[in-house]
């Protein structure tokens, strides 16, 4: 109830006073859209990779076998392989329209709940990279997508101003 309440008139208060201007798209949730946008070509590359090539050259490098002696060893890898990289395009593609929505709907309202989880997704999702390091593996595609991704999430994530939400509570 006290929540509802403090809602309710933070709304009564925040509609009384005159509405900011909406911040600019270099302010911060320009470069979220930017970067959902990049999620979803990157996401549609490795959805072409997934359905062409499937083994790329660091992978038998890593591995030290050919694709040959990976489909003797067990005719099961190679689509599984398929599969896994098809998975991970389809996760890279809903995170890239998912992190556009929440970019234009939520960075650009300046609202807290939205700048939070954008910020804890991220810190998840780019420290995700180090895990392939950690076990000696090094993805140039991925190493690539980082490199080029991460200032996008560092300038989206800048704009520290956040305004309460001016739609009405408890409707």
């Amino acid at each position: 109830l006290p929540k509802r309440i403090n809602e309710a008139l933070l709304h009564r208060i925040v509609t009384t006073e005159e509405a900011e201007a909406a911040p600019s798209f270099w302010s911060g949730w320009g470069w979220m859209c930017l970067l959902g946008l990049g999620m979803i070509i990157s996401g549609i590359i490795a959805w072409i990779i997934a359905a062409t090539t499937v083994v790329l050259p660091y992978d038998t490098a890593f591995l030290c076998i050919t694709p040959a002696t990976m489909e003797s060893i067990n005719n099961r890898l190679l689509p599984f392989m398929s599969h896994d990289r098809v998975t991970l395009a389809g996760t890279m593609i809903s995170i890239g329209i998912l992190y556009g929505q929440l970019g234009w709907h939520g960075l650009r309202s300046r609202l807290h709940w939205a700048r939070t989880a954008l910020l804890t997704s991220g810190i998840v999702g780019f420290s995700s990279f180090l895990l392939f390091l950690g076990y000696g593996f090094f993805d140039p595609l991925h190493a690539a997508a980082a490199v080029i991704l991460l200032p996008m999430f560092l300038f989206s994530m800048r704009d520290r101003i956040e305004w309460p939400s001016r739609k009405p509570t408890n409707v």
